[in-house]
């Protein structure tokens, strides 16, 4: 059974009770050919915001976690 086979199931399965849900996926192929990932357009405001620090742009701006403001440390290894 393949993932996207299996997400599919659940993301059917949470329409029956939100239609509207939907569960976001991104192709991590895409960025194979990038020097630096955290150069991805995932990374930009237009979707997540920053790799690294604060999250100061995109959707999740300004969010709360139990221990604080939403940080992010991208690490490239």
């Amino acid at each position: 059974m393949s993932y996207m086979y299996v997400v599919n199931r659940m993301e059917n399965a949470l329409r029956e009770k939100i239609p509207s849900v939907t569960i976001p996926y991104w192709d991590t192929t895409l960025d194979d050919s990038l020097l630096d990932p955290r150069s991805s357009v995932l990374w930009t405001d237009a979707f997540l915001g920053e790799a690294n620090g604060h999250v100061m742009d995109g959707p999740f701006a300004g969010w709360d976690t139990p221990t604080g403001p939403l940080i992010r440390y991208f690490i490239v290894v």
